[in-house]
């Protein structure tokens, strides 16, 4: 198998958006939780509607990681990304070619779990 496909890009955008929105909501509990007092002040200080800014400051955060994430997915930026060591796949992937044997092995056994098949994917 070669090195040139990113495996599952609407599966990465989504789980990076899923996970923005749980840090962020984290993040809002936390305060909500242990810092109800410094809520309050805020509502004095700031106007009515800072939630509502407060909740898109959230959704914008949420879709530029998403669209980042999907532009990182994109063959050639994913393969410079790669020799950065930032890549979908090792760093070694991008001086050979080849994808790995652990990380083709792991991609098919996932792909093989999902789609509950147990045929091997060939070249």
């Amino acid at each position: 198998m070669k090195y040139s496909e990113i495996w599952f890009k609407a599966q990465r955008v989504l789980r990076t958006i899923v996970q923005v929105v749980l840090a962020f909501l984290s993040a809002w509990a936390v305060i909500a939780i242990i810092a109800p007092q410094i809520l309050t002040e805020l509502a004095t200080i700031l106007p009515g509607s800072w939630i509502a800014w407060l909740t898109g400051v959230i959704a914008f955060v949420t879709v530029v990681a998403g669209v980042l994430t999907r532009i990182m997915a994109i063959p050639q930026v994913n393969a410079w990304l790669t020799k950065l060591g930032l890549g979908s796949a090792p760093k070694s992937a991008s001086q050979t070619g080849e994808i790995p044997a652990e990380v083709q092995a792991a991609v098919m056994s996932a792909v093989n779990a999902r789609d509950g098949d147990s045929d091997e994917l060939t070249d």
